[in-house]
């Protein structure tokens, strides 16, 4: 009796194992899509948590890309109160990519004049050619697959607050703040 029930935990688990290695490998077994065909339902902004397991092929991005700040409304200039995007470095269509992961932080200490954000992006290129489409498939080059991740300062004190994406030192932002916008990149940070 023990060998049978010893005998059927292993089988499981090279059943469990092998589906998981087939999603790691293959990639399309957990979200089957292709170029060119409707992508899986996911919004383009907020938090997606990633699988625990990631396809091969899957690529990580974090803490790089671009932070912009707009006023939450933009007719009320000078405004103390912002909203903020962050958005993963690279080009990814947003035809031809799967988003497996989006999840980020922003902590804002008032005394320190910081502003700290954290981004980790999980996306899948998806090339048209691997699939045997024909050349009138093309993915679209509007750099928007990765999504972005979004948040809402609430009113901050005057002052100039420096901004990091990670570790690094993207800027300043001024409060009260004056401009329509401001975008800040880890590609041009301060020195």
């Amino acid at each position: 009796m023990r060998k049978r029930l010893i005998s059927l935990a292993l089988l499981v688990l090279l059943i469990v194992g092998g589906l998981g290695t087939s999603w790691m490998f293959l990639g399309y077994w957990w979200n089957p899509a292709s170029p060119c065909a409707p992508q899986p339902d996911r919004p383009s902004s907020g938090v997606i948590e990633a699988p625990w397991l990631l396809p091969l092929g899957t690529e990580v991005i974090k803490n790089q890309g671009r932070v912009c700040f707009w006023p939450m409304q933009l007719d009320d200039l000078p405004a103390n109160d912002l909203r903020v995007q962050v958005i993963s470095s690279g080009c990814y269509s947003s035809s031809c990519t799967l988003v497996y992961g989006r999840t980020g932080r922003m902590k804002i200490d008032q005394a320190a004049f910081t502003v700290r954000l954290t981004s980790r992006f999980a996306v899948r290129p998806l090339d048209s050619s691997q699939f045997g489409v024909n050349k009138g498939c093309l993915c679209t080059l509007d750099c928007a697959g990765a999504g972005r991740l979004e948040y809402e300062t609430g009113p901050l004190q005057e002052g100039d607050y420096q901004v990091f994406i990670g570790r690094i030192l993207v800027g300043t932002v001024t409060i009260p703040f004056t401009q329509l916008s401001l975008c800040l990149d880890t590609e041009h940070p301060v020195r």
